[in-house]
């Protein structure tokens, strides 16, 4: 904008708008130049995995503007902090207005704005399940992993006793990974990551000692911790067991059926089992026969059995005898 006389032209302040002319003489001429105001970019932008749309792309130079803005992060991602808003005055400002909806705000507007959203991959925690059956899990590490990452975790794993540690499993709810070690990774973490852990009863081997021909069966073997066993010994065709040549051992109580030839545990067993048996030919003996002055064998089991039968027989029908035989003493005095 300036002014003109005789004298020239003079320019006007364009800061106050206001033009000034001293001892006029004459005709003056006021000109006056107007140009359009610019317009500038609004811009959404983002750092991390996710969108972000803004409801306005402009705004015109010197003025101020209101507009929405919906940032939305990529499936395992979340926003970080707020949206921010740069290019325009210190008091220009985005507030969130609900789920990943946010307003902002610009005044006296001199050049473009941008709008950022930062976002990041979710945080999952990772750590034991509530509940560990027959034994437990501590000092698991790590205790959070980022979305998308292995679960790389390691766990000190404690069985209650007659338990061991079997397997570590971890689940995120969409994958699980089973190892049996006590480290074990999950790959591309989706969710919170549960640790259980497996634990199973320690199983004692029951091993046997034979001498001569037969068998030695127990069942079951292994043994789990705590619970019993019954075994059975079996002379092949020709041997006998000759008695007392049962070993059994003394870390748990037995209880033995010698005409079954079987031994069952009364206690648990807690510890791996030997149990031995003898068996020998029937015709064998300390003096090379089965009769005469001592040289038989000893009697097998199921023989003892049947000599103890019949001793309970006899027993049983010795006071009958007695009765005849005094009768009998009675009627030979009468004749």
């Amino acid at each position: 904008m300036s002014i003109t006389d005789e004298s020239g032209t003079t320019p006007c302040d364009k800061d106050t708008v206001t033009c000034e002319a001293t001892d006029v003489t004459g005709s003056l001429t006021v000109t006056a130049s107007f140009a359009a105001l610019g317009t500038y970019s609004i811009t959404p932008t983002h750092v991390g995995e996710g969108t972000i749309n803004c409801d306005a792309d402009k705004v015109t130079e010197d003025d101020s503007v209101v507009f929405k803005c919906t940032a939305d992060p990529k499936d395992g991602h979340e926003l970080v902090g707020n949206l921010t808003l740069t290019g325009g005055n210190s008091t220009d400002t985005c507030t969130q207005k609900a789920q990943d909806k946010w307003e902002c705000s610009a005044t006296n507007v001199t050049s473009p704005l941008v709008v950022t959203a930062f976002f990041e991959p979710k945080t999952y925690k990772v750590q034991p399940a509530d509940t560990i059956a027959n034994g437990s899990l501590e000092n698991c590490t790590p205790t959070t992993v980022k979305h998308g990452e292995n679960a790389s975790v390691t766990c000190d794993a404690t069985p209650t006793p007659g338990f061991e540690f079997a397997s570590l499993t971890l689940s995120d709810g969409t994958s699980s990974e089973t190892c049996k070690a006590k480290t074990c990774s999950l790959p591309n973490a989706a969710g919170d990551v549960e640790i259980t852990a497996s634990f199973t009863k320690v199983h004692h081997a029951i091993t046997y000692a034979i001498t001569g021909n037969g068998s030695i069966d127990c069942t079951p073997n292994p043994v789990p911790d705590g619970e019993k066993v019954t075994c059975t010994a079996t002379p092949a065709d020709g041997y006998k067991l000759e008695l007392g040549d049962l070993s059994l051992p003394d870390t748990v109580g037995w209880k033995c059926d010698l005409a079954a030839m079987t031994c069952s545990t009364t206690s648990g067993v807690t510890s791996p089992l030997n149990v031995g048996a003898t068996f020998t030919a029937r015709n064998s003996g300390s003096n090379g026969g089965s009769t005469g002055g001592g040289g038989g064998s000893a009697p097998t089991m199921s023989e003892l059995g049947l000599l103890l039968s019949g001793l309970a027989l006899a027993g049983a029908a010795a006071p009958a005898l007695r009765r005849r035989e005094k009768q009998g003493k009675k009627a030979d005095t009468s004749k």
